[in-house]
């Protein structure tokens, strides 16, 4: 009796496919958060095991919230409690119950995805009772319970009875293919109709090596997408042949092998190195890859070399492919290369790829291993007929594919390590520095220019000066790796005014280095007004002390009505409680002063303060005093008062010295040189509003207007006697003109506005939406809304002239948001552009910190991979439900649902995968399998009970394990078991 015999007689196999399955949910409680789970396995039961399900220890009293699954096993009578609960998967149907512990409400999370096939279903209950109804937990995902209930989960498992196995297809090389490219990539599709691919049961081996690690597998449909770059080329004129097997997720499996066999063409030139790419794009019929290498060896040079360098001749139009373009007037024919070899005796080379006829998104793809030890990659991306930026080139070291738009070129440099500089100079130590203010108009301009690899090129140093170039009058004066750079102007900068100085370097590096920075300063001044008068503000809250403030005026030859450096004054932070004045600027800064200068050559000057925290008390004051003789001697000025009520009083400066205040006070004073002035009143009323604010009152062919409040009244002051047209215009009403109208006192005026009305109507049209599918779009006016028909149609009538806010908006699309005035019947027509988001995330691996090539598939179809920090983006996606799995080599896989409705970035932590030995020891003539001694590894050992089951877990992957089997009037048997 031959071993293998001996083996099945004896014992079961020690690995079987179980129908073994685990659901994890999540449950977030106020501030708190955790986690169960709940499943089946081979080796679990009712009660508790070890090793299999987890247990919670007792809470401290008080430890709120808490879930657990419930548990009473006289066996274990000190474990009540699981986080971890296992049944035995030889049931047809589980029952599991969650108990809570919380004085908020409770909510399980979870993925209806994930959950194995069968009925699962879910309702809350308080205890002791069950559920009168349940839901289907594949219809949501997530139950919230309130204080004190269970949560009760019932699942009947669906049986699966497959027979096809897996099937290979799209072989490259196909086989029997002869003269195949020695450094061409191999690739095959693998797929199962009915239970999916098992990923880790595919092997490949060529020429009795096994090369499966060396495989990159992209998700397709119902299987996988598999591709090998080769590190070195393969040798030429010779056959090879390729083993693939896989299996897939059926119980058992079933499994498939296939052989085929490629004959490689004449070797290519050998050369001291040579990197393999794939570069492959995403169509919208299909996803296309090519295959280029690039290079260096003591034969080769710039241009087409012949034995060395692989053009393509002919391209078929409207396909993508990819090439580096080549530029040699000696082959002016060839103008794409899809190998190029560059001379060895150069210490850097920069390629370009070019992909012509792009899909959507693309790639480049490489094998790092294949990067020679002495030599320097790096990559990057830029816009076609631009160049990267110095800081965008990242090590090909340490990712091994990028990828890149459709308007986008691929740039790889390369240099021999320690002899090549791709850092620009650094410009620093800028006089004056970048912002500074109140710098002196005769201030010198100065900069150190420095660079620590190749030193800085001397000629090539400029400066512009507010847009001037001052190169030709720089000072240089050499410092250790660079310049010091001087510039002493001939004349001084204007007062108060900004200075931009730009400056320009670049390095004496091979492949030269540029570097251009931009500074900017403003000049300042001690200046003096020419003229000022301080108005004293007076607060008498009522019994208490008199409080006065200094308010300054005042004129200069440099002031303006915005914020004057050096002639304004800002006011010093308020008391928290007590009265403080100040004047009121258009400055998005500095609009609280305390001294205001105003241009000297302005003769129409409007000064506007108030007064905050005026005294309720009663009995309390407040007024503003000044000193009449020290106004200008020319011009008028006159001291308005009011409050937001309404309430007003005017008085020549001239003439008082002293005006009081209201509650709630703003005061203006307004200085001017011409003949005397008087105010117009009163008020612009609507015919069918309550609200009569809004409306223009305009004195024609002047400066003078104002809008009227909610009582629509209006007051205009400081106009000079005359003769006007006067017209009151509200959106929506028609204009009233009062022509002629003689003002040489102070008056008042009463009108009523009648309203206007237009039609505003139009098409909304759906990106990627047929016509007659347009329906159901909300189209907003000012909050006035309606909905378009199947055509797109809407329509509002009785619209009032005016500036309108119009949002138009539909499920799934981007809504369009957009102000306009109409002032006539008005049609607009809009298409809606659907929605797109980015789903971003950074994914960390247990005991790693390089988390690079991390396979992150979204929807089952689309792939990217990690980058060292584990960073990876899926961009330009609709809003909807997703699911993302995250898959790398001895790692465990994870599944995640994400509801898209904004763009997200993810944090995701992927554990190792530990291995597990189990099976059924069995033995001939009896039905008690107890007893038999299992020893793994010579050292861990575990005795069958009556069902002869035995388990070995948290073992390492990869590795192989001895098993010995002892049984008294047995035959001891020893076998080994590989985990991988």
């Amino acid at each position: 009796m031959n071993w293998k015999a001996l083996f099945l007689l004896v014992i079961l196999p020690a690995i079987l496919f179980a129908e073994a399955w685990q659901v994890e949910l999540s449950w977030i409680s106020g501030g708190t958060a955790g986690q169960l789970v709940f499943g089946a396995d081979p080796l679990g039961s009712d009660g508790y095991n070890d090793g299999v399900d987890v247990p919670i220890p007792i809470p401290p009293p008080g430890s709120v919230p808490y879930a657990y699954f419930p548990l009473s096993d006289p066996h274990y009578p000190y474990f009540t409690m699981l986080e971890r609960d296992i049944r035995s998967d030889d049931s047809d149907s589980f029952h599991f119950k969650i108990a809570t512990v919380t004085e908020q409400n409770m909510t399980f999370y979870w993925n209806p995805l994930l959950l194995p096939q069968g009925e699962f279903l879910v309702a809350p209950a308080y205890p002791p009772g069950n559920p009168a109804t349940y839901e289907d937990m594949r219809r949501m995902n997530r139950l919230t319970l309130l204080p004190g209930q269970t949560l009760h989960i019932r699942y009947t498992p669906t049986v699966y009875h497959t027979s096809l196995p897996p099937y290979f297809s799209s072989f490259s090389p196909h086989d029997g293919e002869t003269g195949v490219s020695p450094i061409a990539p191999i690739s095959f599709v693998v797929q199962d109709d009915e239970t999916g691919v098992n990923i880790m049961s595919i092997q490949v081996f060529l020429d009795g090596v096994n090369i499966t690690s060396r495989f990159t597998f992209t998700p397709v449909e119902r299987g996988y997408y598999a591709t090998y770059i080769h590190s070195e080329p393969l040798e030429g004129n010779r056959r090879y042949t390729l083993n693939v097997s896989a299996s897939d997720l059926a119980t058992p499996p079933h499994i498939t092998r296939e052989s085929i066999t490629f004959t490689t063409g004449a070797p290519l030139n050998a050369v001291l190195w040579e990197i393999p790419l794939l570069v492959w794009t995403r169509t919208t019929r299909d996803s296309l890859s090519q295959f280029l290498s690039l290079g260096v060896d003591s034969s080769a040079g710039a241009g087409f070399d012949i034995g060395y360098d692989l053009a393509i001749p002919s391209i078929p139009p409207a396909t993508p492919y990819a090439y580096f373009p080549l530029s040699d007037s000696r082959y002016p024919f060839i103008s794409m290369l899809s190998r190029d070899i560059r001379s060895a005796a150069e210490p850097a080379h920069i390629w370009q790829i070019r992909l012509d006829n792009p899909g959507t998104v693309s790639g480049v793809l490489w094998d790092t291993g294949a990067l020679p030890d002495n030599w320097v990659f790096q990559i990057s991306k830029s816009i076609i007929g631009t160049s990267p930026a110095d800081t965008s080139f990242i090590d090909m070291r340490n990712i091994n594919h990028l990828e890149f738009g459709p308007n986008e070129a691929i740039f790889i440099r390369a240099a021999v390590s320690g002899e090549v500089d791709w850092y620009a100079p650094r410009i620093v130590d800028f006089t004056p520095p970048d912002g500074a203010t109140n710098v002196l108009v005769t201030t010198d301009i100065s900069c150190t220019i420095v660079d620590n690899e190749s030193g800085v090129d001397r000629e090539s140093i400029r400066m512009w000066v507010n847009g001037v170039e001052v190169s030709s009058r720089l000072v240089l004066t050499e410092v250790l790796n660079g310049y010091r750079v001087l510039y002493h102007p001939r004349e001084p900068f204007p007062y108060l005014s900004r200075v931009t100085v730009i400056v320009m370097a670049s390095d004496l590096a091979p492949l030269h280095n540029t570097v251009a920075d931009t500074i900017s300063f403003r000049t300042g001044n001690v200046l003096v007004p020419a003229w000022t008068e301080t108005l004293y503000v007076y607060v008498s809250p009522g019994g208490t002390d008199t409080i006065r403030m200094e308010l300054i005026i005042g004129t200069d030859e440099y002031g303006t009505d915005g914020f004057d450096l050096m002639l304004d004054a800002v006011l010093p932070p308020p008391p928290p409680y007590g009265p403080y004045a100040y004047f009121i600027i258009e400055d998005t800064v500095w609009n609280t002063l305390g001294q205001d200068i105003r241009s000297s050559l302005d003769h129409d000057i409007t000064w506007r303060a108030v007064l905050m925290n005026f005294p309720a008390e009663p009995g309390g004051s407040a007024w503003v005093s000044w000193d009449a003789s020290a106004l200008l001697e020319d011009g008028n000025f006159f001291i308005s008062v009011g409050n937001p009520a309404g309430e007003m009083r005017r008085a020549n400066m001239r003439e008082t010295e002293l005006i009081n205040l209201f509650g709630g006070t703003y005061f203006t004073i307004h200085y001017y040189i011409g003949p005397s002035r008087f105010c117009l009143s009163g008020s612009a009323t609507l015919s069918n509003r309550t609200d009569f604010s809004g409306t223009i009152v305009r004195i024609l062919d002047s400066e003078f207007v104002d809008t009227t409040d909610a009582d629509g009244s209006f007051r205009i002051c400081d106009i000079p006697s005359g003769i006007y047209t006067i017209s009151f215009i509200h959106t929506g009403y028609n204009p009233l003109f009062i022509e002629h109208f003689p003002l040489n006192r102070d008056t008042t005026i009463n009108v009523t506005l009648t309203p206007i009305y237009y039609r505003v109507f139009g098409y909304v049209t759906l990106q990627g939406e047929p016509e007659g599918t347009y329906e159901g779009t909300t189209v907003e006016l000012n909050g006035r809304a309606t909905t378009t028909d199947s055509t797109g149609y809407f329509s509002f009538d009785n619209v009032q002239p005016g500036r309108y806010h119009l949002v138009v908006s539909h499920s799934g699309y981007i809504t369009y948001e957009a102000d306009t005035t109409i002032n006539n019947d008005m049609e607009i027509n809009v298409e809606l552009v659907k929605e797109q988001y980015n789903l971003c995330g950074v994914v960390t691996l247990e005991g790693e910190e390089d988390a690079r090539g991390v396979m992150v598939v979204l929807n089952l179809t689309d792939t990217v991979f990690t980058d060292t920090l584990g960073n990876f983006c899926f961009f330009d996606l609709p809003p909807g439900v997703y699911l993302i799995m995250l898959a790398r080599e001895y790692f465990e896989t994870i599944f995640d649902t994400v509801t898209l409705n904004e763009s997200v970035n993810l944090n995701y932590h992927m554990n190792r995968l530990k291995g597990r030995i189990f099976g059924v020891c069995s033995l001939e003539g009896t039905s008690n399998f107890s007893g038999t001694v299992i020893v793994l590894n010579g050292m861990d050992t575990v005795v069958t009970r009556r069902n002869g089951q035995y388990q070995f877990t948290n073992l390492e992957i990869p590795d192989t394990y001895a098993l010995t089997f002892y049984q008294p009037g047995y035959f001891k048997l020893d076998t080994t078991v590989y985990l991988d």
